[in-house]
């Protein structure tokens, strides 16, 4: 999968099919799910190429909050091995 996506194009490799079933939902809401965020000028679907146009707002929609990885500190006691 790496090297799939861009910084606002995603090619998906996969068909609806395949991806509803990832992620728990039926084929048709799907599909809706994507023709409403087409509608709504949020995303632009080429054959399996997804453009997020409005990225911004996809973020506010999913009420996305970008996590930051760090290091989880040892405790004290603790030997390196």
């Amino acid at each position: 999968m790496v090297g799939c996506a861009e910084e606002a194009v995603l090619n998906l490799p996969f068909t609806q099919e395949m991806m509803s079933d990832a992620l728990g939902l039926s084929v048709p809401h799907l599909n809706r799910m994507l023709t409403k965020l087409r509608s709504e000028g949020l995303i632009a679907v080429n054959e399996r190429r997804v453009e997020f146009v409005d990225l911004k707002a996809l973020q506010l929609l999913a009420q996305f909050q970008p996590a930051r990885l760090a290091r989880i500190p040892l405790p004290a006691d603790a030997e390196l091995v």
